[in-house]
């Protein structure tokens, strides 16, 4: 068996005896204190607060009635151990109700993503449609429209004066004012610097002005310039005038628990410049035992037997996303805790940089344990990969 696999073990016999201790101080609060005059009482200060082989030794040769003292409360060593071969159905069905709640989170982030979306989306609308109204009405653009970027043309060419918005998207309606476009309609031509075409819809044509709909172009991971050019049905061209295509824009969520990867509900944070390095890095009984899964996302810290402890992690320190992908959220969830004062939180990290870096803190007493994870939400051009 390899370290990785003694680790998950360790870690998974860890979790069943800290909530299986936890439903024995439950259920037997009766018990009493634990007392330093009672001479037949182990308590933590008689063993080493280091790690070391002679006090697990000690604890092994303990008989199954020894009275310990845990957190201020008196069990047998033999209550302790039957906790390892209670807790198995406890195990799933927290596992189960965790997984079904980090759900309902996701979606409730989601539609509240998808809204903001929305907003920005209608505020664009609702521009163009003054500008509209203003051009039917008057057959030029407003005056505090911006004019376009483009060389002054021939007195026999089509001239592009102004646009709309000078950023376009897929879906965007657009303007073009101008002059000599003609009454019959010609066309229109949007390229980029990469050479590939934008589609465009025409909707409207006069010899004053033009409307179009810029159609659908995925794989392009930012903002990128490009020409236009109106040709009239006479076969004459206007000087190019510059404008900015941004991407459709989408919003995903990356998670690192297999369950909820195999539900369909997020995407695998693993992969390249990803995980799956999780590994014990204090390996302890009576004190306390960290298992990260640096780039991955996830902690588990359990107090031990005697002394708990408390610190800091960094974890997802060297995963990046590409392409033009931004974290625009970091869920901080803790699927499991165990003892009065678990506690875990999220101390930082970056929203709209690429860095998936964060720091979290914990604390946890003797005989408790926490476990923790994080949901990313990043916001990226659709179509194109995030790793």
């Amino acid at each position: 068996m390899n370290k990785s696999s003694k680790a998950m073990i360790y870690s998974a016999t860890v979790f069943l005896t800290v909530f299986q201790i936890q439903s024995l101080a439950s259920q037997e609060r009766d018990k009493g204190k634990c007392s330093k005059t009672d001479k037949e009482l182990v308590h933590a200060d008689q063993f080493s607060k280091t790690e070391t082989s002679e006090s697990l030794q000690k604890y092994q040769k303990l008989s199954a009635k020894q009275k310990i003292c845990v957190n201020g409360k008196v069990y047998t060593k033999q209550e302790i151990e039957n906790a390892r071969a209670r807790n198995r159905a406890d195990d799933e069905q927290i596992e189960k109700a965790g997984r079904l709640e980090a759900s309902k989170r996701f979606e409730k982030n989601k539609n509240s993503l998808n809204k903001q979306l929305t907003l920005s989306n209608t505020a664009k609308k609702q521009k163009y449609s003054k500008i509209a109204e203003y051009f039917k009405k008057n057959k030029r653009l407003p005056a505090d429209v911006e004019p376009a970027k483009t060389e002054p043309a021939a007195s026999t060419l089509p001239q592009i004066s102004g646009i709309s918005d000078s950023k376009f998207s897929p879906g965007d309606s657009i303007i073009l004012g101008g002059e000599r476009f003609g009454s019959t309609k010609g066309t229109i031509q949007l390229k980029l610097t990469d050479g590939r075409a934008v589609p465009a819809t025409i909707d409207l044509w006069s010899d004053t002005g033009v409307s179009f709909r810029v159609g659908q172009l995925g794989g392009i991971p930012a903002p990128l310039p490009g020409s236009i050019v109106v040709t009239t049905s006479a076969s004459k061209s206007s000087p190019a005038a510059q404008f900015t295509f941004e991407p459709e824009m989408e919003t995903r969520r990356l998670c690192v628990w297999q369950d909820d990867i195999r539900s369909g509900a997020c995407d695998d944070l693993r992969g390249p410049g990803g995980g799956g390095d999780g590994r014990v890095e204090d390996d302890h009984f009576f004190t306390c035992t960290n298992w990260l899964s640096k780039n991955m996302g996830s902690a588990l810290h359990n107090g031990g037997l005697w002394f708990g402890c408390s610190g800091s992690d960094t974890l997802l320190e060297d995963v990046s996303l590409k392409n033009g992908w931004v974290v625009s959220d970091m869920e901080f969830i803790v699927p499991w805790a165990a003892g009065e004062n678990a506690t875990a939180g999220l101390t930082s990290f970056s929203k709209n940089t690429p860095s998936l870096k964060f720091t979290a803190s914990y604390s946890v007493e003797a005989v408790g344990m926490i476990v923790y994870k994080v949901d990313i939400y990043i916001r990226g051009p659709k179509g194109v990969p995030y790793k």
